[in-house]
């Protein structure tokens, strides 16, 4: 399941260096550490629901190669599904033609706007409408809300914020429909399958499981594998803002080392949720699971944070190493036994 958090952030810079081909019967991207240097094992991401194609998560599967000597796997789990920014969050089209009558503000203005109740003549609706088609656009402007430059524009911009609004629904509603668990998971089961048996029969094996792929990666740290029922699927799994989750049971389900970086400001899993989780990792004695709450941290921190704010961008930087980090030490464990 995904909500409107799930398609907000930032597009960062970069140019993913690996590769695409097909395992398992999946369109792929494999990113690999240097060519000098041995693997230490294999992770594969679970994405969030802009999909295995979103440049941040390339980048981001880049970065967890390089700096944990992982080969890493980025997998199409969604067939055709995702929701691309490109489509239908982000609309170039209003912004420019806003952009050429004056009338665009930086977003974070509004947002201060829309906290203090000054909408300064603007209603609430077409601000949160308008705010919602293009979260993604990288100089983080939006609609004015400034009257004097509304006096003869409502009516067009009504227009279009309804054109863009119907245009966004008709492609998020239907990854909704055909993203959801019920449908994806015998994807991510399969596939993982595969790799254990394939792949990473020789090497430790992880998942991690970002927003829509959380509860994926929570699954995967209860199964058995394949060949060995007395061993697990994966070696250790990481997770971060995940999606709805069905509490107590997913959790307490969780046999293989469990790490989850959460926000204190993520309204999908809120504190109260966070707090259930953790009490119920801590009763599960033979299980290694740790749970770092992130201050200030919002949904999608992980992926979609604003590498231009200090504090985004640390936080971002922070659950990437934490999560290298998680896998070397349990990959280590692995080799050595």
């Amino acid at each position: 399941m995904s909500c409107s958090a799930c398609f907000q952030g930032t597009i960062h810079d970069g140019t993913p260096s690996g590769t695409e081909t097909e395992l398992h019967g999946l369109p792929t991207y494999i990113a690999c550490p240097p060519p000098d240097v041995a693997v230490r094992g294999i992770i594969v991401i679970v994405p969030d629901a802009i999909g295995w194609t979103f440049t941040n998560t390339r980048c981001l599967a880049d970065e967890m190669a390089k700096e944990g000597n992982f080969k890493v796997y980025l997998p199409e789990f969604m067939n055709g599904t995702h929701i691309s920014y490109k489509k239908s969050v982000y609309s170039p089209d209003i912004f420019e033609w806003s952009r050429a009558r004056g009338i665009y503000v930086p977003l974070r203005t509004i947002r201060q706007d829309v906290a203090r109740h000054r909408l300064l003549g603007y209603d609430f609706e077409t601000v949160i409408c308008t705010s919602f088609l293009i979260p993604f656009h990288n100089d983080s402007y939006c609609i004015s809300t400034r009257p004097e430059t509304l006096e003869k524009t409502d009516d067009t911009i009504w227009a279009k914020t309804r054109y863009y609004a119907l245009r966004v629904m008709l492609h998020i509603v239907p990854f909704l429909y055909r993203g959801r668990f019920s449908v994806t998971w015998p994807r991510v089961h399969d596939f993982m399958t595969a790799v254990s048996t394939k792949e990473a029969r020789d090497l430790p094996l992880g998942a991690a499981g970002f927003c829509w792929g959380g509860r994926h990666v929570v699954n995967l740290a209860s199964l058995p594998h394949p060949d060995d029922p007395q061993k697990l699927l994966i070696d250790a799994a990481f997770i971060a803002h995940p999606g709805p989750l069905e509490l107590p049971g997913e959790i307490e389900r969780i046999r293989a080392p469990f790490l989850m970086a959460i926000g204190d400001d993520d309204y999908v899993v809120g504190m109260k949720e966070v707090e259930k989780i953790k009490a119920v990792l801590t009763r599960k004695e033979n299980l290694e699971s740790e749970v770092v709450v992130y201050p200030g941290a919002k949904h999608g921190f992980a992926v979609r944070g604003n590498p231009g704010d200090e504090k985004d961008k640390r936080r971002g930087d922070e659950a990437r190493e934490q999560a290298v980090r998680w896998f070397q030490r349990w990959f280590r464990r692995v080799g050595e036994e």
